[in-house]
């Protein structure tokens, strides 16, 4: 009769549940507790004015081992969930996923921030679990590394739509905020160091250019022409003005003296006046960009499911099918030296 320890019936064997639920559970503590460490902040990756702090925890050490050990959790699972039978994985995987997420809020309460991620992380494992022991039966060739790759595929889409949701959430309260942080940055750029002109004169491009439009609108409608013909003083002496100030908005006279107000405002030490008005004609220029405004939390969130995406499939995804394919042949080493103890007795 075979012991519970026996591993010649590898499959079923309880040591073997308990030793993947364990590096499972430990693999996920690992990479939470070095993603808590880096110290990234969701808010400051929305925030132009903290990119550079952003990008300095990318490129730290705590967050590099993190995106190293995040694929090998799913690693895990995937080879776990191809090799035992569907109860005793599901109890094996998510027994310690569980246990893993209570320790590190112990460790970390501010971890339990993010328990929308956590909730769609866990449906992402359900989702790879499926996927995996679907894609194993049916692949013939390379199967091990293409179902790690096809089922963590699967579960990135879960954990994507997690991001984007978490995402839509965390900024549509502080939407006016990080666009304000937004707007004042990306015209800082041409606020210093000289670059006041550059602003001016975007300013100074989109406004005449608006009077422009509007000149030409209102010269253009036959009512205009009707009232040309008129012999009222008053009406022709409207009609002569505005076709005179129509001329007047292409002079460079006319262009001088707007950035001769524009450039007192920012003497003055009204630069956010000059920001705002820069804005305020860019919307009236393109509607669209007030949808932008108006959106933003949109557009942020799309970004950071694109951006999650790409980290999926450089990194993530590679990776999974790396660890699987080197935890599936330890396994296996594992069963022949057992199998050759077993002929010698």
């Amino acid at each position: 009769m075979e012991s519970s320890l026996d591993l010649c019936d590898w499959v079923k064997v309880p040591i073997k549940l308990i030793a993947f639920g364990f590096l499972i559970g430990l693999s996920k503590l690992i990479w939470m507790f070095l993603f808590s460490l880096s110290g990234f902040k969701f808010v400051d990756f929305f925030q132009i004015s903290n990119m550079d702090a952003t990008i300095s925890i990318f490129l730290s050490l705590p967050f590099i081992l993190f995106l190293l050990t995040f694929p090998l959790t799913y690693a895990l699972v995937v080879v776990l969930s191809t090799s035992a039978e569907k109860k005793e994985s599901y109890i094996a995987i998510f027994a310690p996923l569980i246990v893993s997420d209570i320790l590190i809020i112990m460790i970390s309460p501010s971890m339990m921030n993010y328990i929308i991620l956590e909730i769609f992380y866990l449906i992402s494992v359900l989702v790879l679990v499926e996927n995996a022991r679907v894609k194993f039966s049916e692949l013939k060739k390379l199967v091990l590394p293409r179902t790690a790759v096809s089922s963590v595929s699967s579960a990135a889409l879960i954990l994507g739509l997690g991001l984007f949701i978490y995402s839509a959430v965390l900024i549509m309260p502080m939407q006016e905020e990080i666009f304000d942080d937004f707007e004042s940055n990306i015209l800082g750029i041409f606020s210093g160091d000289g670059g006041s002109d550059e602003l001016i004169d975007m300013s100074l491009d989109v406004y005449i250019g608006a009077q422009e439009n509007t000149a030409n609108a209102i010269i253009a409608l036959p009512s205009f022409t009707t009232i040309l013909q008129k012999e009222d003083p008053e009406v022709m002496a409207f009609a002569t003005d505005l076709v005179a100030f129509e001329q007047n908005l292409s002079s460079p006279e006319y262009r001088a003296l707007l950035k001769q107000e524009l450039e007192a405002n920012w003497e003055e030490g009204l630069p956010a006046k000059s920001e705002g008005l820069a804005f305020d004609l860019i919307e009236k220029r393109f509607p669209l960009f007030g949808l932008f405004r108006e959106y933003f939390w949109l557009i942020a969130s799309m970004f950071t499911l694109s951006f999650f995406f790409l980290v999926a499939n450089v990194i993530i995804k590679p990776l999974s099918a790396i660890y699987s394919v080197v935890i599936g042949g330890a396994v296996m080493l594992g069963k022949k030296a057992k199998d050759e103890i077993s002929k010698t007795e």
